[in-house]
C-alpha cells in the first residue's frame, strides 16, 4: 500500500519494523474505515487511562495522593491486562512508564493485601461468633437442665407439702379422736367411781 502510485500508507522509515509509525495519507479513507475508527477510539481510551495513571503516579511520588482504589483500580488493572502497554508505546505519551507501572502494581498489591486482611478479620469474627454461639448454646442447655431439675424439685416439694398437709389433717383427726376417747375414758372412769 505504500508503493509508488499507491500511497495509502506512508512512513518516515525506509525499512518498516514493528516500531515504525505508519500514517494514513487519505483522510476520506479514515472516515469510512469502521475498524480503524474503533481502533482510534480504543487507542484514545488507552492513552487517557495511561495519562491518568501517570499523573496519579507523579502525585503519589510527591505525597499528594494515595494509591488507587476501586473502581479506578479495577479499570486500570483491566486496561493493563488487555492492552499490555510497552515502554515504546508509553514514551509517545509520557516518559514515566516505569513509575506509572510501579504505581499501578503497588496499588494492586496494596488492595490485594487489604482484601486478604479483610478476609482474615472476617474469618476471625466468624470464629469468635461460632465460639460465642457454642458457649451460649451450652449455657442454654445447662440452664434448661437446671430449670427442668428445679421444676421436678418444685413438683416433688409440692407433693411433699400436700402429703404433709394430709398427714397434719390426719394427725388433727387422730388427736380429736384421741381427745374424744380420753374424754370418754374420763367419763367412764368417773362413772366407774
Amino acid at each position: 500500500f505504500s508503493q509508488v502510485g499507491k500511497s495509502f500508507l506512508t512512513s518516515s522509515d525506509l525499512v518498516i519494523t514493528k516500531d515504525s509509525v505508519i500514517d494514513i495519507s487519505h483522510e476520506s479513507l479514515m472516515r469510512i474505515w469502521d475498524r480503524l475508527i474503533a481502533w482510534v477510539e480504543e487507542e484514545s481510551a488507552a492513552v487517557r487511562m495511561y495519562l491518568k495513571l501517570s499523573e496519579s503516579a507523579a502525585l503519589y511520588q510527591v505525597g499528594k495522593t494515595g494509591l488507587w482504589r476501586p473502581p479506578d483500580l479495577q479499570l486500570a488493572s483491566k486496561w493493563k491486562e488487555s492492552k499490555n502497554p510497552t515502554l515504546t508505546w508509553a514514551i509517545r505519551h509520557d516518559i514515566a512508564f516505569e513509575r506509572t507501572m510501579s504505581f499501578l502494581d503497588a496499588s494492586i498489591l496494596d488492595y490485594d493485601a487489604e482484601e486478604r486482611n479483610k478476609v482474615k478479620l472476617q474469618k476471625k469474627a466468624l470464629k469468635r461468633s461460632k465460639i460465642f454461639a457454642i458457649v451460649l448454646g451450652s449455657a442454654a442447655i445447662v440452664l434448661m437442665f437446671i430449670l427442668i431439675w428445679a421444676v421436678l424439685q418444685k413438683v416433688k416439694a409440692d407433693k411433699s407439702t400436700i402429703e404433709a398437709n394430709e398427714q397434719r389433717l390426719l394427725a388433727q383427726e387422730q388427736s380429736s379422736i384421741a381427745e374424744k376417747n380420753a374424754n370418754e375414758a374420763q367419763l367412764e372412769k368417773e362413772n366407774a367411781k
